[in-house]
């Protein structure tokens, strides 16, 4: 679950380039998806990207694909990792070398509520983070602990109410059906 450190190919972004290729959070037409990591570090067992083995691009690799996109006119990113922000540490550094940049890029991505702390997230807003995507997965957080989903309902809300501070909007993704649930239990959610 550390992850393993790769070199990729760079993706030819313009292939995508069509009104069919769409984001509902992006706010630029063209927009790239850019992954730093393929995999989930976490252990929700109704997730299948639990399983996938964590690979992570090198930071060099990532930023020769950012100068890219920058230098082709993109204005757009879209992190489609399963996890963006892990390893804390690396993209931390990856997102301050962005506001380094100036690149004027903004972005959007999918990421853990109990990784990200305040600080990490003035990072994210001043490198261009508009939306972010979370689970909450479910109003039952005991129930979630049975799937090894030990995120805190505090900590979910402590997370929401910063990204609103910052003006960051967030998206809720919510699992309804689980096997323990009744009517009364999906309502709650």
């Amino acid at each position: 679950k550390k992850g393993t450190f790769i070199e990729t190919y760079l993706p030819k972004h313009e292939l995508f380039d069509n009104k069919g290729y769409r984001w509902p959070f992006i706010k630029h037409f063209r927009f790239a998806p850019v992954y730093t990591q393929f995999g989930c570090p976490y252990s929700c067992s109704y997730c299948a990207s639990s399983l996938t083995s964590v690979t992570i691009r090198s930071i060099e690799n990532l930023k020769e694909e950012i100068r890219l996109i920058h230098k082709t006119g993109y204005k757009e990113i879209h992190f489609g990792d399963e996890t963006f922000g892990n390893p804390k540490k690396y993209i931390k550094n990856l997102l301050n070398w962005v506001i380094k940049e100036e690149f004027g890029l903004s972005w959007s991505g999918f990421t853990y509520p109990g990784l990200i702390d305040k600080n990490f997230l003035e990072v994210m807003k001043l490198s261009g983070c508009h939306t972010l995507v979370i689970g909450i997965d479910n109003a039952d957080f005991d129930l979630l602990k049975n799937y090894d989903r030990h995120v805190k309902k505090d900590r979910i809300l402590q997370f929401i109410a910063d990204c609103h501070e910052l003006n960051i909007d967030v998206c809720g993704d919510f699992i309804l059906g689980l096997e323990e649930e009744d009517e009364a239990a999906v309502l709650k959610t």
